[in-house]
């Protein structure tokens, strides 16, 4: 119980760009067997990637060093955009002898391409974007497609444009940037598709 409310606390935690996660209902068409497909609804959660930035270099020693090392050495701007990489996995985590397999998940993690190599290596530097069951994701209008939409929405939206607008960070040591990216490079691992 008091991990469950560290993370709602955390999740809902307030920034200049909002919570840092925030939901969105959807509504998806579920098939089962021969039956009647039935609309349900249901929400998904997203990373808010603005206020994931925000506090990340506000509150990590490492990330906020990593993240100025890039900056320095190519700063961002509105004709020099950074690349985000968008990154969709296929995750199961049931048993391998398991005859079924129903708690699949799609999982889009993402990061900057600028960081390098060296960083790019260590999970820490990506961002989990979102994780919805594979049931869920298919369900949507556009199947996964219609979820991938969404994520890239959580970038290029009508609320914040990470291209347009930018996103400003402040670092622990007192330093400030404001950052420029588009999505650039996107991949998936074949359960992903």
């Amino acid at each position: 119980a008091s991990q469950f409310r560290a993370k709602r606390n955390m999740c809902g935690t307030a920034t200049p760009y909002g919570t840092l996660v925030k939901t969105v209902d959807v509504i998806g068409t579920f098939r089962s067997g021969t039956s009647v497909p039935k609309q349900k609804s249901f929400t998904i959660a997203f990373q808010n990637p603005f206020a994931f930035l925000h506090l990340a270099c506000l509150q990590s020693q490492h990330y906020s060093m990593i993240m100025q090392k890039a900056l320095d050495e190519n700063p961002p701007s509105p004709s020099n955009p950074w690349t985000i990489i968008l990154y969709s996995d296929g995750v199961d985590p049931t048993d391998t002898a398991s005859k079924t397999h129903t708690r699949k998940f799609i999982i889009f993690y993402w990061t900057f391409m600028e960081l390098g190599m060296a960083a790019l290596a260590h999970e820490e530097v990506w961002g989990i974007l979102t994780a919805v069951r594979e049931s869920h994701a298919k369900a949507l209008e556009g199947g996964i497609t219609g979820l991938t939409s969404m994520c890239l929405d959580q970038f290029h939206g009508a609320e914040f444009d990470i291209m347009r607008a930018g996103v400003a960070v402040n670092f622990l040591n007192g330093g400030r940037a404001k950052m420029f990216a588009k999505v650039g490079v996107m991949l998936a691992d074949e359960p992903a598709f």
